[in-house]
């Protein structure tokens, strides 16, 4: 059967059939078969198309799925409908993505993955081609950066208020006596100052204009991240290890040598009255 394809140039729509040309300045659409292939067939004179009738009447009773004893290798049909899923879903999200895995689910799926070791496991962009690729490609995407900066912080912030990592009580006796040197009315924690200092900050004195963050938890790696420090860099790589098996190290290598890294830099551009505290 001939067939032909559409042709627009952006106003107007043309078929143009195989072995034609185009005019100028349209620009090709779709291929489409001018007739279809039952076209002027009956249900008694084509036994093919009696035996699809037949089915789909059983079908519309309730009887079988269409699709019943049929595969892709032994029906056209649904080979074409398999074609066409498979091509809406590339790029597109998961059904699940979103909802929340069920408890059964987790433990089922932990106990498939129980002795497995993580593919990326002590790989690095220096000594996997693959690791590199994914990072490269990755890099500047705004869901892995902006959208998901956002989330870590958030993240860190609800961690760090329900007490869902080590918290030193050293940070409640450090609040006692900033409120015992500057008064409870002068201090306030977790102050947001989005002009300055678009992040939550442990302790703002008002009377100084100054910011305080109180860096208690192991998650800030003691000081602050230096990529020029051997020592820093051998940690740091020690840490991407592990957390190829544990969100906790995932979520410290985000804090330690981005969130805080960040906050620093925000905080030296804007000219801030800052104070970053480490206790011993």
């Amino acid at each position: 059967m001939k067939k032909f394809r559409f042709f627009t140039d952006g106003e107007k729509t043309i078929k143009v059939y195989d072995g034609d040309t185009p005019p100028t300045g349209f620009t090709p659409g779709r291929t489409f078969k001018s007739n279809p292939w039952n076209k002027g067939k009956t249900k008694e004179d084509c036994e093919l198309l009696a035996k699809s009738s037949n089915h789909m009447s059983d079908v519309m009773k309730g009887k079988v799925p269409w699709n019943k004893g049929l595969t892709k290798e032994t029906s056209e049909s649904l080979m074409t409908v398999s074609k066409k899923v498979s091509k809406a879903m590339i790029g597109n999200k998961p059904w699940n993505k979103g909802v929340p895995m069920r408890e059964s689910s987790k433990k089922k799926l932990s106990e498939s993955n129980k002795g497995k070791k993580s593919w990326c496991k002590g790989l690095t962009k220096e000594t996997s081609e693959t690791v590199n690729r994914i990072s490269t490609k990755m890099k500047g995407h705004r869901c892995f950066v902006t959208d998901w900066d956002k989330a870590k912080e958030k993240e860190y912030l609800t961690r760090k208020k329900n007490n869902s990592f080590t918290k030193s009580s050293k940070e409640e006796e450090f609040y006692d006596n900033l409120i015992k040197s500057y008064g409870e009315d002068n201090v306030i924690r977790q102050y947001f100052d989005k002009e300055r200092y678009p992040f939550k900050c442990d302790f703002y004195i008002k009377s100084e204009d100054l910011f305080i963050e109180y860096h208690g938890t192991w998650l800030h790696g003691g000081h602050p991240f230096d990529k020029d420090n051997d020592e820093d860099i051998k940690k740091l790589s020690s840490w991407k290890e592990k957390s190829c098996n544990s969100d906790y190290y995932k979520f410290a290598v985000y804090v330690w040598t981005d969130l805080d890294v960040r906050k620093l830099k925000i905080a030296k551009e804007n000219n801030l009255n800052f104070k970053v505290i480490y206790p011993q």
